[in-house]
């Protein structure tokens, strides 16, 4: 699951400086791919984590539907890549 983890803390990263330079195309396409990777993950998650995990998808969608992605990759970058990470680091700490 550590892998799996680095990677879409990677891809979101990618997916956030898309957004960031303006490729909205490009960002758009890779977002099913990251959300399919955390669909696979969430289940790992502890329940708590889990629920916020759920707020900030929720949060990305609805940037994502109202277009305004700029903070679509703020939420990626700043809420969700760091949720992965601070749990990533709990995982270390096992």
């Amino acid at each position: 699951m550590k892998n799996k983890m680095k990677d879409i803390i990677d891809e979101l990263q990618i997916i956030a400086d898309d957004f960031y330079q303006n490729k909205i195309k490009t960002g758009t396409e890779k977002m099913p791919g990251v959300v399919r990777k955390l669909g696979e993950i969430i289940s790992c998650l502890a329940e708590d984590q889990q629920q916020e995990l759920q707020i900030i998808l929720r949060n990305a969608m609805e940037a994502m539907e109202t277009k305004r992605y700029i903070m679509l990759a703020d939420i990626l970058v700043f809420d969700l890549k760091s949720v992965l990470e601070d749990t990533q680091t709990v995982g270390d700490k096992r």
